[in-house]
């Protein structure tokens, strides 16, 4: 499933975000903490972050791509996949400063690279990062976002 990230094909990647925010959907309630998926997203959290930080870098390599809808639909999948991922502090937590401070560091980029941008989608993923850094800072481990 997090392999699937990384493809070069924007539909394919998102299909594979979509299925970790099924995962991850607190709608699932208990149950989720139990769901062997559930547990496989948390044992490689890691994994899961640096690919999606990798696949930011990508995606938002030149803005104006964004305006195409299979890599404007692809970036807002990742935000959401983050939001969904930070909505839960035991994955948050887990996370060491290194990932914590790569992810930062690329999703501060895009913003700076999308806050001028005159158009709405831009405009719109540009307040989904600013939304998934105050989250970040919100759930991750004080120290290690701090240090």
């Amino acid at each position: 499933m997090i392999s699937n990230i990384l493809s070069n094909d924007p539909t394919r990647s998102v299909e594979a975000l979509k299925k970790i925010q099924k995962v991850l959907d607190p709608a699932n309630g208990s149950a989720m903490s139990l769901s062997h998926a559930f547990r496989d997203i948390a044992e490689h959290s890691e994994g899961l972050i640096e690919t999606i930080t990798v696949q930011i870098s990508h995606v938002f390599d030149r803005v104006n791509d964004l305006l195409d809808p299979a890599n404007f639909r692809l970036a807002k999948h990742l935000m959401q996949t983050l939001h969904s991922f930070f909505s839960h502090n035991l994955l948050a937590e887990s996370l060491t400063m290194a990932t914590i401070m790569t992810l930062l560091e690329e999703l501060t980029l895009q913003l700076l690279q999308t806050d001028e941008s005159s158009d709405t989608n831009v405009k719109e993923i540009s307040r989904f990062i600013n939304l998934i850094i105050l989250k970040v800072f919100g759930s991750a481990r004080r120290i290690s976002v701090f240090r």
